[in-house]
Protein backbone atom coordinates (compact mmCIF):
# COMPACT_ATOMS: atom_id res chain seq x y z
CA UNK A 1 0.00 0.00 0.00
CA UNK A 2 1.11 3.61 -0.81
CA UNK A 3 2.13 5.48 2.35
CA UNK A 4 2.63 9.67 2.00
CA UNK A 5 3.41 11.52 4.59
CA UNK A 6 1.76 14.77 2.64
CA UNK A 7 -1.56 13.00 1.86
CA UNK A 8 -2.95 15.44 4.45
CA UNK A 9 -1.81 18.26 2.53
CA UNK A 10 -3.85 16.84 -0.47
CA UNK A 11 -6.55 18.58 -1.15
CA UNK A 12 -9.24 17.12 -3.92
CA UNK A 13 -11.68 19.33 -6.10
CA UNK A 14 -14.75 17.28 -4.86
CA UNK A 15 -16.27 16.57 -1.55
CA UNK A 16 -15.01 13.01 -1.68
CA UNK A 17 -11.57 12.03 -2.52
CA UNK A 18 -13.00 8.56 -3.29
CA UNK A 19 -13.43 9.25 -7.13
CA UNK A 20 -11.28 12.49 -7.39
CA UNK A 21 -7.67 12.83 -7.72
CA UNK A 22 -5.25 15.89 -7.87
CA UNK A 23 -3.30 16.94 -10.55
CA UNK A 24 0.11 15.56 -9.84
CA UNK A 25 -1.02 12.52 -7.58
CA UNK A 26 -3.11 9.85 -10.04
CA UNK A 27 -0.45 7.27 -8.06
CA UNK A 28 -3.13 7.98 -5.39
CA UNK A 29 -6.19 7.60 -7.03
CA UNK A 30 -8.87 4.89 -5.20
CA UNK A 31 -11.83 5.30 -7.73
CA UNK A 32 -13.83 2.30 -8.49
CA UNK A 33 -14.03 3.42 -12.49
CA UNK A 34 -13.07 0.65 -14.80
CA UNK A 35 -13.21 1.20 -18.10
CA UNK A 36 -11.05 3.54 -20.51
CA UNK A 37 -11.66 6.75 -22.03
CA UNK A 38 -12.63 4.67 -25.14
CA UNK A 39 -15.26 2.44 -23.23
CA UNK A 40 -13.28 -0.58 -22.88
CA UNK A 41 -13.41 -2.42 -20.20
CA UNK A 42 -10.26 -2.43 -17.73
CA UNK A 43 -7.86 -5.79 -17.13
CA UNK A 44 -7.72 -6.75 -13.47
CA UNK A 45 -4.33 -5.99 -12.33
CA UNK A 46 -3.18 -9.41 -11.01
CA UNK A 47 -4.09 -11.08 -14.26
CA UNK A 48 -1.73 -11.67 -16.57
CA UNK A 49 -4.20 -11.73 -20.23
CA UNK A 50 -4.77 -10.73 -21.96
CA UNK A 51 -1.60 -8.29 -21.28
CA UNK A 52 1.43 -8.66 -19.33
CA UNK A 53 1.24 -6.49 -16.08
CA UNK A 54 4.84 -4.52 -15.79
CA UNK A 55 3.88 -3.56 -12.67
CA UNK A 56 3.59 -6.28 -10.04
CA UNK A 57 4.63 -4.55 -6.66
CA UNK A 58 1.37 -3.77 -4.75
CA UNK A 59 3.37 -0.97 -3.36
CA UNK A 60 2.88 1.27 -5.99
CA UNK A 61 -1.00 1.14 -5.94
CA UNK A 62 -3.11 2.84 -3.32
CA UNK A 63 -5.18 -0.34 -2.51
CA UNK A 64 -3.74 -3.18 0.16
CA UNK A 65 -3.30 -5.69 -3.33
CA UNK A 66 -3.66 -6.08 -6.49
CA UNK A 67 -6.44 -8.62 -5.83
CA UNK A 68 -7.83 -4.91 -4.19
CA UNK A 69 -6.87 -2.70 -7.24
CA UNK A 70 -9.51 -5.40 -8.69
CA UNK A 71 -9.71 -4.02 -12.34
CA UNK A 72 -10.06 -0.40 -11.34
CA UNK A 73 -8.21 2.76 -13.14
CA UNK A 74 -4.74 2.91 -11.33
CA UNK A 75 -1.28 5.06 -11.90
CA UNK A 76 1.21 2.51 -11.09
CA UNK A 77 3.72 4.71 -13.22
CA UNK A 78 2.83 7.51 -11.53
CA UNK A 79 1.67 9.14 -14.84
CA UNK A 80 -0.45 11.84 -15.08
CA UNK A 81 -3.86 10.20 -15.12
CA UNK A 82 -5.14 6.83 -13.95
CA UNK A 83 -5.10 4.29 -16.74
CA UNK A 84 -5.53 0.74 -17.14
CA UNK A 85 -4.79 -2.21 -19.25
CA UNK A 86 -7.64 -3.07 -21.39
CA UNK A 87 -9.35 -6.46 -22.15
CA UNK A 88 -9.26 -5.37 -25.45
CA UNK A 89 -6.17 -5.07 -28.41
CA UNK A 90 -4.69 -2.16 -27.65
CA UNK A 91 -2.83 -2.97 -24.41
CA UNK A 92 -3.66 0.15 -22.11
CA UNK A 93 -5.60 3.51 -22.35
CA UNK A 94 -6.06 5.87 -19.90
CA UNK A 95 -9.06 6.36 -18.15
CA UNK A 96 -11.53 9.53 -17.59
CA UNK A 97 -11.66 10.10 -14.22
CA UNK A 98 -14.78 13.04 -14.21
CA UNK A 99 -16.00 14.45 -11.26
CA UNK A 100 -19.06 15.66 -13.48
CA UNK A 101 -19.84 12.00 -14.65
CA UNK A 102 -18.94 9.82 -11.60
CA UNK A 103 -20.47 9.48 -8.04
CA UNK A 104 -18.64 9.91 -4.90
CA UNK A 105 -18.54 6.10 -4.86
CA UNK A 106 -16.68 5.91 -7.95
CA UNK A 107 -19.47 4.66 -10.51
CA UNK A 108 -20.18 6.16 -13.57
CA UNK A 109 -22.93 8.40 -13.95
CA UNK A 110 -25.56 6.52 -17.10
CA UNK A 111 -26.56 8.82 -19.79
CA UNK A 112 -29.95 10.46 -18.86
CA UNK A 113 -31.59 9.85 -22.34
CA UNK A 114 -30.96 6.17 -21.64
CA UNK A 115 -32.90 3.69 -20.09
CA UNK A 116 -30.21 1.20 -19.06
CA UNK A 117 -29.32 0.17 -17.09
CA UNK A 118 -31.65 1.89 -14.34
CA UNK A 119 -35.59 2.73 -16.16
CA UNK A 120 -36.36 6.14 -14.97
CA UNK A 121 -38.62 9.20 -15.62
CA UNK A 122 -36.41 11.81 -16.45
CA UNK A 123 -35.71 10.99 -19.52
CA UNK A 124 -38.94 12.85 -21.69
CA UNK A 125 -38.56 15.48 -18.69
CA UNK A 126 -36.14 18.44 -20.53
CA UNK A 127 -37.26 20.85 -18.12
CA UNK A 128 -36.00 19.30 -15.32
CA UNK A 129 -32.33 19.67 -16.59
CA UNK A 130 -30.46 22.91 -16.93
CA UNK A 131 -29.53 22.40 -20.72
CA UNK A 132 -33.62 22.15 -21.48
CA UNK A 133 -32.51 18.80 -23.13
CA UNK A 134 -32.21 15.31 -22.20
CA UNK A 135 -29.44 14.24 -24.33
CA UNK A 136 -27.34 17.30 -23.69
CA UNK A 137 -27.37 16.43 -19.66
CA UNK A 138 -25.29 13.77 -20.98
CA UNK A 139 -24.14 11.55 -18.23
CA UNK A 140 -23.33 14.49 -15.76
CA UNK A 141 -24.56 14.61 -12.06
CA UNK A 142 -27.76 16.80 -12.26
CA UNK A 143 -30.43 17.32 -9.57
CA UNK A 144 -33.92 16.83 -11.82
CA UNK A 145 -35.96 16.05 -8.41
CA UNK A 146 -34.49 19.13 -6.58
CA UNK A 147 -32.90 17.25 -4.34
CA UNK A 148 -29.63 18.53 -1.69
CA UNK A 149 -27.14 18.10 -4.46
CA UNK A 150 -26.28 16.44 -7.45
CA UNK A 151 -26.47 13.06 -8.32
CA UNK A 152 -27.17 10.24 -11.01
CA UNK A 153 -28.49 6.82 -12.23
CA UNK A 154 -25.24 4.68 -12.47
CA UNK A 155 -23.84 1.92 -14.80
CA UNK A 156 -23.62 0.03 -12.21
CA UNK A 157 -26.96 -2.55 -12.46
CA UNK A 158 -26.60 -3.50 -8.84
CA UNK A 159 -26.20 -0.07 -7.76
CA UNK A 160 -29.28 2.38 -8.68
CA UNK A 161 -28.07 5.66 -8.40
CA UNK A 162 -25.50 7.56 -6.14
CA UNK A 163 -24.70 10.77 -4.44
CA UNK A 164 -22.28 12.92 -6.82
CA UNK A 165 -19.30 15.05 -5.15
CA UNK A 166 -19.66 18.16 -6.97
CA UNK A 167 -19.21 21.53 -4.08
CA UNK A 168 -22.30 23.71 -4.14
CA UNK A 169 -21.52 27.44 -5.60
CA UNK A 170 -21.87 28.12 -1.27
CA UNK A 171 -18.92 26.45 -0.56
CA UNK A 172 -16.51 27.52 -3.27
Amino acid sequence: MVQLSLISLIMYDCCSGLNCFRRGYAWLYEGHTNVTKDNVPCQRWNACYPHRNSYIDPDKYPDASLDEAGNFCRSPSKSATPWCYTTGSTRWQYCNIDPLSNTQGGYECQNWDSQYPHTHKYGNMPMKFPENDVSKAKNYCRSPSWDKKPWCYTTDPKKRWDWCCINSCSDL
